[in-house]
């Protein structure tokens, strides 16, 4: 990820396999540790950045999905929210 982002990177929440498995067609057989996408929120290069965002009601976030398979289907994410930004707006 940090040839895509210059920034600093916090340790993003990973998805695995197990999280994944209710919405995948057809179940692997594979171990349900397998991390299949990363979750970085909240990003800004600076403070400033950050403030300029925050004062927009703005957040950046990025998810980085591997390319590939899995049990046969695309690469995909499983749905999710996404918290409040600490401007309070989503």
């Amino acid at each position: 990820m940090n040839r895509y982002w210059p920034g600093i990177l916090p340790e993003p929440p990973v998805r695995i396999l197990n999280d994944m498995r209710c919405v995948l067609a057809n179940n692997p057989n594979r171990s349900g540790d397998v991390p299949l996408y990363y979750i970085y929120r909240d990003l800004a290069l600076t403070a400033e950045d950050r403030a300029h965002l925050n004062g927009q009601n703005a957040r950046f976030d990025i998810t980085v999905i591997p390319p590939g398979t899995v049990g046969g289907e695309y690469a995909k994410t499983k749905g999710h929210y996404h918290p409040l930004s600490p401007s309070g707006l989503d």
